[in-house]
């Protein structure tokens, strides 16, 4: 895998969450990681220049602050729904893959970006269509988040080569 791609991935993960869904991460520490914790995922595909995928698990115990961040629930009281909870993790996926993708190779391509799914957390260990490009970690304040991008056809230069073209 490529160490400037995962590097990528990490950095807008954490910025993403961060600032859609008011979630931290913090260093990796031995007593943090071993959260045990059932984890829920989503996955969007994605058209372009070249196609991929990108999946992101969450802990299933942090569902429901993300969805009430997002959708500021705090205010009115209440707790979101499953599917609150099941719509803010594909959004937040979403916008991931929405600000990875000009990180990748610029503003100037087009991506199609589909509608994001809620998938099964072995997907980020690899599917039919192969293995992760680039796969990171995050320890959030009560659990975990992990993701995985997927690419196919032909790899930008910047995955390819470690560096943008010049």
């Amino acid at each position: 895998m490529n160490k400037q791609l995962e590097t990528m991935l990490t950095s807008v993960a954490e910025k993403t969450l961060a600032e859609l869904a008011f979630v931290f991460s913090m260093p990796d520490d031995e007593a943090v990681r071993h959260v045990s914790s059932a984890l829920v995922a989503a996955a969007v595909d994605f058209n372009g220049p070249f196609s991929g995928a990108l999946t992101l698990a969450v802990s299933a115990n942090m569902l429901p602050a993300i969805a009430s961040n997002m959708l500021g629930l705090e205010e009115e009281g209440r707790q979101p729904s499953p599917e609150e909870q099941r719509d803010a993790l594909k959004e937040l996926t979403n916008v991931v893959c929405g600000n990875l993708l000009p990180r990748l190779v610029g503003t100037v391509p087009v991506f199609t970006i589909e509608a994001p799914e809620i998938v099964e957390a072995r997907q980020l260990e690899g599917t039919e269509s192969g293995k992760p490009a680039g796969r990171t970690r995050l320890v959030l304040d009560e659990g975990r988040a992990e993701l995985a991008l997927f690419l196919r056809g032909e790899v930008p230069a910047l995955v390819a080569d470690g560096g943008p073209r010049k």
